[in-house]
């Protein structure tokens, strides 16, 4: 199953996703957090 949010998180810097799961982490949906996560380690 494809995370809704994988392509979204695609389009974001690597210090937007890195304030994204720990300075904003509570502002977002568990799922988009994984997207997030994932988008790091590529």
């Amino acid at each position: 199953m494809e995370n809704e949010f994988e392509q979204a998180m695609s389009e974001r810097t690597d210090e937007e996703l890195i304030k994204i799961v720990t300075l904003e982490k509570n502002r977002y949906k568990p799922i988009a957090l994984e997207a997030a996560e994932i988008e790091i380690e590529k």
